[in-house]
């Protein structure tokens, strides 16, 4: 399976529809380090397939880890957390009004996928956690400024996708409302990011 990014990226610009159907899934969590008033991990997040409709990107929960093709990594309050993910396969996250998204390249050939929380100042930085085992940062967007008051204000999130490829990687960040994409803000494509070493 090779995802297609030209599609997905053409729905994205024509301000189609991307969201999460968690109607049936079950969520993954197991807390790694104990959390700090900051700090701490958690592995977090639900299965999920991505199915692409016409002008529609819709990430559906699943329990059939043989059908998932995605993970959906989840928001939690004061730790980073995070899911791990073979290519070809998507990273989708939502929520972001200040946290922070993370890919890094794990020494087995997983990427792994990480949603920071940052509150009242503080970060939940994974970095240390994910290199001392040996990890590579492939990627990092900070939601913190790259949203407008006005989006902000009218409840609009930050939304990421990643697309991974054997070879390729392509995040797009979005703001998202009531499913509906009304902004790009970023993409990014990390060309052979198995040997990816910035």
């Amino acid at each position: 399976m090779s995802i297609d990014v030209v599609k997905i990226k053409s729905i994205i610009t024509g301000h189609g529809k991307l969201w999460f159907d968690g109607s049936n899934t079950k969520t993954v969590s197991n807390e790694i380090i104990k959390k700090p008033v900051s700090g701490g991990m958690v592995d977090m997040y639900q299965l999920a397939e991505v199915k692409i409709l016409p002008k529609e990107i819709k990430v559906v929960g699943t329990k059939n880890s043989k059908t998932a093709n995605a993970v959906n990594v989840l928001y939690t309050s004061k730790q980073a957390a995070f899911a791990d993910i073979e290519a070809p396969g998507y990273v989708y996250s939502d929520s972001f009004s200040g946290c922070v998204f993370y890919l890094f390249r794990g020494p087995l050939g997983y990427v792994h996928a990480v949603h920071a929380y940052r509150g009242d100042g503080q970060l939940a930085d994974p970095s240390s956690y994910f290199t001392q085992r040996g990890a590579k940062l492939l990627y990092k967007w900070d939601s913190k400024g790259a949203m407008t008051d006005a989006e902000l204000m009218r409840f609009e999130v930050g939304t990421v996708l990643a697309c991974i490829n054997k070879t390729e990687i392509d995040v797009f960040v979005v703001t998202t409302k009531n499913k509906k994409i009304l902004r790009l803000i970023e993409h990014k494509k990390i060309k052979n990011w198995p040997a990816y070493n910035a």
